[in-house]
């Protein structure tokens, strides 16, 4: 049977809708925490104070719903999306500022699945996200255009765990691909001995990441003109508040576990530091020290017996890397180029590069 997609919508989510989202994606995404511990993370996101790092549209839930029902808590689908400071630089041209929306946990429940309700949602956040100039006209077959929009997105991103071709047939308009596959591979080692020497490194827990995401922004937006083929537009995601959040997500809640690495200034004054987080072990997944940025500099590394060593304290059994830090020679990593799987769409920017595809651009 045909699915009348005129008759649905997306809405933002209610109060009570959110809660039933987190409950349906408890399961997928719990990564092995109880319901309420999964519940609390979301907390700080759902807070309605002006201070907060994900007040406004900074962070939203979304649920597609029968037009004549748009409260309603059996809706087909949802989704989390997150507003992101983003840099963008054209050829030729200077970095400005713009904005970006990263998606996470598009979740349709079982008994509504295959009917292509997760792939019409992700359609109309096209048309939520970006102005209607840089769009198609919305397809007559699909109703009204959702009532809420940002309409000042740059591009949006993803990352899939459903292969490469699904986001790119959730398209803008009916033609146009939606979120495109960029290459990246997932890179995994186990977790052994090594040699390290730490002296004069500092280590940063929880309470210090605003100060790493101040420095990564820095260090992004200068190397960003260096970085990918500049005959394209080079595009970026700012971490504010990311590694804060990752930190909180990850479940990990002993006082004195850490987040960050800076180490020694090279020749130039300038310190190596390499960001991560900890995650636990579920069916078939065992724990991880996931690094969510790394940045050397031109004239010193950050030492990948270091991230051994950090992982062997924090009690994880392996080190996961999302793209190529330069550590292949160490051991032999286990390759997964479909663990997760970067996508991009653009809006009003023709065939942009994704520069920086690392852990901490997912949320």
């Amino acid at each position: 049977m045909t699915t009348d997609y005129s008759d649905l919508t997306i809405v933002r989510a209610t109060r009570a809708q959110v809660e039933k989202a987190i409950i349906y994606t408890h399961e997928t995404w719990g990564e092995g925490d109880e319901l309420a511990p999964y519940r609390a993370h979301f907390e700080a996101l759902t807070v309605d104070a002006s201070d907060s790092a994900w007040a406004g549209d900074r962070f939203a839930c979304w649920a597609l719903v029968p037009r004549s029902e748009p409260g309603t808590l059996d809706f087909l689908a949802s989704s989390f999306t997150w507003r992101r400071d983003a840099l963008v630089l054209p050829p030729g041209g200077s970095t400005r500022r713009g904005t970006a929306y990263a998606i996470a946990a598009v979740y349709t429940r079982p008994e509504n699945r295959k009917k292509g309700y997760a792939k019409h949602m992700c359609r109309l956040l096209h048309y939520v996200f970006a102005d209607s100039a840089h769009l198609p006209l919305f397809p007559e077959a699909w109703g009204a255009p959702p009532e809420t929009r940002f309409a000042d997105a740059d591009f949006s991103v993803l990352f899939s765990g459903v292969g490469r071709d699904f986001y790119a047939n959730c398209t803008i308009g009916t033609e146009r691909p939606g979120w495109v596959a960029v290459p990246l591979v997932c890179r995994i080692w186990k977790v052994a001995d090594a040699e390290v020497d730490l002296a004069g490194v500092e280590w940063v827990q929880r309470g210090g990441l605003a100060a790493v995401e101040e420095e990564m922004g820095r260090r992004i937006a200068r190397d960003l003109p260096a970085t990918g083929d500049a005959s394209r537009t080079r595009v970026a995601v700012h971490p504010y508040a990311t590694l804060q959040f990752l930190a909180q997500f990850s479940g990990n809640t002993r006082a004195d576990t850490t987040n960050a690495l800076f180490f020694p200034a090279d020749a130039a004054g300038e310190r190596p530091f390499v960001s991560y987080v900890t995650s636990l072990p579920e069916a078939n997944k065992p724990s991880r020290l996931v690094v969510t940025h790394v940045s050397h500099t031109a004239l010193a590394r950050v030492p990948f017996a270091a991230l051994l060593h950090v992982a062997r304290v924090e009690g994880m059994a392996e080190v996961e890397v999302w793209g190529d830090a330069g550590w292949d020679a160490e051991g032999t990593p286990r390759l997964d180029p479909d663990a997760h799987v970067p996508c991009i769409a653009t809006y009003g920017i023709d065939g942009a590069e994704w520069e920086f595809v690392e852990d901490y651009t997912w949320c």
